[in-house]
């Protein structure tokens, strides 16, 4: 299974988004869901891909657009995305519960639970 959108966010947060981009176009403004876009487009060698970036302070990601092009029919996938900058979640959401009947499995090394170098 692919899942486009976890490469394209990962690499925009380490950097390394436009790495092996050989052209890219500002094509221009866009609205996305009422949020006014930059539009902007690249080619890679097997991948063409357009995102629509937010403007002003913010510069989120708002729709992409990727284009396969080494697949025939040149499929494409595209996400819309709507963003919660403060969501509120609850401490216990983080809250590990085992199920009935589950065995807890050691650790093989308990001193690397502490940091410790054995």
């Amino acid at each position: 299974m692919e899942l486009p959108l976890i490469d394209v966010l990962y690499q925009g947060t380490a950097g390394t988004l436009t790495e092996g981009v050989r052209t890219g176009l500002l094509i221009g403004d866009a609205t996305i869901n009422g949020v006014p876009c930059d539009h902007l487009a690249f080619r890679q060698a097997s991948v063409d891909w357009q995102i629509w970036v937010e403007k002003g302070e913010r510069a989120l990601p708002r729709k992409i657009l990727i284009t396969t092009r080494y697949q025939v029919g040149d499929p494409q996938w595209q996400a819309t995305l709507d963003w919660d900058l403060k969501p509120t979640i609850n401490a216990s959401t983080f809250a590990f519960k085992a199920p009935a009947g589950s065995t807890e499995i050691p650790f093989a090394n308990p001193a690397a639970i502490n940091g410790e170098t054995p």
